[in-house]
């Protein structure tokens, strides 16, 4: 008995001991540790999130930058527990604690190796399981896209826990924005519908059932979107998510056709008091609606609404959506090419974030190409209008001239009597005391801000004394000296004959913009016109045909070539191109016929043997042409053995004149481009350019001079008229832009990490292989039988994943290829952010593009 006893209170003596070892780890630093956390979570749940509803949104947010100093004290309290009381119950609540606090920091890397600790070390399922859900968040954020799906799956599917059903179905939401990042949207699916009623946290079921209508979106289901966005909690707080699901059902309305619906569903909602900040997005959609329901007149004059006399100002995205439209309304409906183009072009510099936009935002792109339109079709009509000027009788040119000059000295001197009109109007810059003196004097702010009449008023006053002074230094002597030019001209244009006074205005042709000396009025000259203006012409029909994907309109310009300049030297390519669309579109009989014109017309070029194997026929060059071009051969290569040791300016004169006088040969474009690049060496070797002596060598320019330069920028300039389509002409276009002087510039030490020390590879957003699809490589491979091809790169991607700076590695191919792929790949092409330790940064990397069937 007395044994008995004592081993009795000795028990209860230990289990006190570890009662009291408990409580003291709890009330002396868990608690603290808790409680540090809890006002850190805090100051984060009270920050205004913005949901860029463009992109599926995310149902667990990323962390922002608030709580630091609670988070970092939470880490501290909770490593106390672990030093002072490590056998302690508290000891993996504190580790699962320091690993969320560590999460919050955005320091993942740091927090996942705290969760790996509680799952190794725990022996509470509870604590493993969460263990599992904050893991599957943290390859969330750091983009870890399919290794986390792997994880959580893995996870789900082994016989480990009996799973909690809220932690289960909250593992099942990250799993979902996991997929929804790879772009499985049916497996995402699947997850949602899983795991949106076993979560009970209202936030974060309100945020998963809008992604889900996102989702059924992605996947082309509207019906089951409509109900998906319309059971989004409206407890939810903030109430920016409740008003962007009701957009969402308009805008489901709109993309099924049920338009007065949609604009039904859009009005009431601007009628609402509390979408007054969201005034200028409504506007959008409804003048959306309009364009969507063929209102094309009601749709631009809603859409410039929206840009100009929107109550509210809108925001940058709606300012490019609406500046997108009306690019839209002038390109398919009014026929208004130069005007898409602008509107293409401020659509895309009024967004700074491409995320922000909605998925397949091409503004860039369009703006790119119908700028290439527009100015490729001002060159050609203007040159088109000199030729037909040039070729007209003597005296019918002179009374256009005339007449010409006569209407633009009239327009010159009204403008000039305006502007004299305009520098003696007496402007009063003082607000009058009738119309904004009573209008809450006391609180219009500093200089009248806050009064809108004042600052019209005020704004008017200054444009009519400011608003044509040049944006220079020294404007005031500059203007008084252009002045006494005009007068001095002016003057002198004035003869006298008799009692009549004579104007004499040829001597105003450089104020009236009137330039004589660019009439081709000799034959040589109005071939070289026509072989610009062909050449123009299939350069927008290329515009069309490969950057538009507009057949159609790239026909009529391919056949004003071949119709028109059927002579000129990209005549047979027009031809090939014309071949090429109608194999396109399975027109076997167009092409053919092409082919038999260029058999006839262009026999033995490369581009008649291209499509005479794409159709099927022999190929064959007649007895006289294979003849020619075997002397023309011969000459090629005693040319280039005589010209090994000569020095640069011989080889570059004698190059230049064997390419023009036999421009039939097939190499006649490697020599002009090799007289250029010779006529470059004789430059250097010349030592006829100078360094800027104040910059530094390695950000120095170089500023060109000297005949041997002139030379090089000129044949150049002949090269590119003449071959379009040569492989080497993106180089030449470089060292033509080289050649161009440049103002210094200041380059930024910016630390690039390569690529081998990232934490993960570099990754295409939506994959290699759709991107290679939707650049049309692909496409223009196929039409000219290539099969497969590797393109190699160096690239430089910045934090965000976009392309900075790409060089090829790969050779130019005589096709194009690589040009294209370039372009598209500085427009369509980007990554996911790259990562070093937990944070993104810039990086170069070599990157392999791969074209297989």
């Amino acid at each position: 008995m007395i044994l008995a006893g004592f081993l009795l209170i000795s028990g209860c003596s230990a289990g006190l001991k570890e009662r009291w070892g408990d409580f003291n780890a709890y009330f002396n630093t868990y608690y603290n540790a808790q409680e540090s956390f809890k006002r850190g979570l805090k100051l984060m749940d009270n920050q205004v999130v913005t949901f860029n509803t463009a992109r599926p949104i995310r149902v667990h947010l990323t962390p922002v930058r608030a709580g630091q100093a609670d988070f970092e004290k939470a880490i501290e309290k909770s490593a106390n527990v672990l030093r002072e009381h490590k056998d302690s119950r508290w000891a993996d609540d504190a580790i699962e604690l320091i690993g969320k606090s560590y999460f919050y920091l955005g320091q993942y890397f740091s927090a996942e190796q705290k969760f790996d600790e509680v799952l190794m070390a725990s022996r509470s399922d509870e604590l493993r399981q969460r263990a599992v859900l904050w893991r599957g968040r943290i390859y969330l954020e750091t983009n870890r896209f399919a290794e986390g799906a792997d994880y959580l799956s893995a996870r789900l599917s082994s016989e480990e826990f009996v799973w909690d059903p809220e932690v289960r179905g909250e593992i099942d939401l990250v799993l979902a924005q996991l997929y929804v990042e790879m772009e499985n949207y049916a497996s995402a699916d699947i997850h949602l519908r899983r795991g949106i009623p076993n979560v009970k946290n209202r936030n974060l079921t309100a945020r998963a059932r809008f992604l889900h209508g996102q989702v059924l979106n992605l996947m082309d289901q509207p019906d089951a979107a409509f109900k998906a966005f319309s059971s989004v909690d409206r407890s939810y707080r903030d109430y920016q998510l409740i008003y962007h699901s009701e957009v969402e059902k308009g805008r489901i309305f709109r993309t099924t056709g049920n338009y007065d619906q949609a604009l039904r569903h859009f009005q009431m909602m601007a009628r609402d008091d509390k979408h007054f900040q969201e005034i200028g997005d409504l506007n959008y959609e409804i003048a959306r609606t309009l364009h969507d329901r063929g209102e094309y007149e009601a749709a631009r004059s809603q859409y410039k609404d929206v840009l100009y006399s929107s109550l509210q100002p809108p925001t940058r995205v709606t300012t490019s959506l609406s500046h997108y439209g009306l690019a839209e309304l002038n390109r398919f409906v009014f026929g208004e090419y130069a005007l898409a183009a602008a509107y293409y072009d401020s659509s895309a510099k009024a967004i700074q974030n491409i995320d922000l936009m909605p998925i397949g935002f091409d503004a860039s792109a369009l703006a790119k190409s119908f700028g290439d339109h527009t100015r490729l079709s001002r060159e050609s009509f203007r040159l088109d209008s000199l030729l037909h000027l040039a070729m007209l009788p003597r005296a019918t040119r002179d009374s256009i001239v005339i007449a010409l000059r006569e209407s633009r000295y009239i327009a010159y001197e009204a403008r000039q009597r305006e502007l004299l009109r305009q520098g003696t109007t007496l402007v009063s810059t003082r607000p009058g005391s009738d119309q904004g003196g009573s209008q809450n004097q006391g609180n219009s702010g500093f200089l009248n801000h806050k009064n809108p009449a004042l600052v019209i008023q005020g704004s008017e006053s200054f444009n009519a004394v400011w608003q044509k002074r040049p944006l220079v230094d020294n404007w005031r002597r500059m203007e008084v000296a252009r002045n006494a030019r005009v007068e001095t001209a002016a003057n002198a244009s004035v003869e006298r004959t008799g009692t009549t006074v004579v104007r004499n205005r040829t001597d105003l042709d450089g104020v009236l913009n009137i330039n004589l000396y660019d009439l081709p009025l000799t034959a040589e000259k109005q071939l070289a016109t026509k072989q610009r203006i062909a050449a123009l012409q299939y350069e927008i029909g290329n515009v069309f045909y490969l950057s538009l994907n507009m057949p159609d309109s790239a026909l009529n310009h391919y056949r004003v070539v071949t119709s028109l300049y059927p002579e000129t030297d990209v005549a047979a390519q027009a031809l090939y191109s014309i071949a090429d669309v109608a194999l396109s579109a399975s027109d076997s009989t167009q092409a053919y016929a092409m082919a038999r014109r260029l058999r006839a017309e262009h026999p033995g070029t490369v581009f008649e043997t291209r499509l005479s194997q794409r159709i099927g026929w022999p190929t064959g060059i007649t007895e006289s042409n294979s003849t020619a071009s075997d002397s023309l051969t011969t000459a090629y290569h005693a040319l280039i053995h005589t010209l090994q040791d000569q020095p640069p300016t011989r080889r570059a004169e004698s190059l230049r004149a064997f390419s023009l006088s036999n421009r039939e040969f097939a190499r006649s474009g490697d020599l002009l481009y090799a007289s250029a690049r010779a006529y470059a060496e004789a430059g250097r070797s010349t030592a006829t350019y100078l360094r800027l002596a104040a910059m530094p060598d390695s950000i120095a320019p170089f500023r060109y001079v000297g005949a041997e330069w002139d030379s090089t920028r000129a044949v150049l300039n002949s090269f590119l008229t003449l071959y379009p389509q040569h492989p080497s002409v993106s180089r030449a276009r470089i060292l033509i832009s080289d050649l161009t002087p440049k103002e210094p510039q200041v380059v930024k030490d910016i630390q690039i990490i390569e690529c081998k020390l990232l934490d993960q590879p570099l990754t295409v957003k939506g994959g290699m292989d759709a991107f290679v699809q939707s650049s049309g490589l692909k496409r223009l491979m196929e039409r000219v039988g290539v099969v497969e091809a590797d393109f190699e790169f160096e690239v430089i991607v910045s934090e965000t994943g976009a392309i900075l700076d790409i060089q090829p590695i790969t050779e130019a191919d005589e096709f194009g290829f690589l040009t294209l792929l370039v372009d598209r790949m500085k427009t369509g092409l980007n990554y996911f952010p790259p990562m070093s330790a937990g944070t993104a940064v810039r990086s170069r990397c070599d990157i392999v593009v791969s074209v297989r069937p």
